[in-house]
């Protein structure tokens, strides 16, 4: 089934406003979950797709030919990362990448993410180095090479993993349940007290 005009519309003015500047921001999985379902009920609304329909996540973004919002959030940073490595040293993007905090607490508790705490989790994920991605970042053709191979490898494993998690979940579902016994009953058919 082919995208629909709207949904075209909502591809191109939504979806490319919807992760604006996104390569910034630190984001826990709670912020991600909130931005695919947005864009799950849009794509759903504009699919006309109904609950009744029991279409997965998957499917409607095939049917839309869309990428998940985590997907486009890790191209998008990995992007941004690659631009900021190829600046002049002088720059302040480039200065805030490296720089470190001399002085100053923290607050108790587990530390908020940082930007390099999300970059170094999306290079993870999109199996690129950690250790020598700055020098592959230099060489921009080689670079959105790799972030394109790494994103596409990313959102296979991603379907592949929400596909088995489907799978899992109907097996269980299907199972037949046993009635749980009642555990005070032992006690009698035991000879216990009476």
């Amino acid at each position: 089934m082919l995208c629909p005009p709207p949904c075209l519309l909502f591809i191109y003015y939504a979806i490319s406003t919807l992760p604006y500047a996104c390569e910034t921001w630190s984001l826990y999985s709670r912020d991600i979950k909130r931005l695919e379902s947005f864009q799950q009920r849009k794509l759903r609304q504009l699919l006309n797709t109904r609950w009744e329909m029991r279409l997965s996540n998957n499917e409607i973004l095939k049917r839309a030919r869309l990428p998940s919002v985590e997907a486009t959030i890790l191209q998008h940073r990995l992007r941004w990362a690659g631009y900021v490595v190829r600046m002049g040293p002088s720059r302040l993007p480039r200065i805030m990448l490296y720089g470190e905090l001399n002085e100053g607490t923290r607050p108790h508790g587990r530390p908020k993410l940082w930007y390099k705490d999300q970059l170094k989790c999306s290079l993870k994920q999109a199996g690129i180095n950690i250790q020598s991605w700055e020098h592959l970042a230099n060489d921009r053709a080689a670079w959105r090479r790799k972030i394109r191979d790494g994103v596409e490898s990313f959102e296979t494993a991603r379907k592949q993993q929400d596909e088995d998690r489907q799978k899992r979940r109907h097996e269980k579902q299907n199972q037949p349940h046993s009635p749980p016994l009642y555990q005070g009953w032992a006690k009698f058919l035991d000879g216990g007290p009476h």
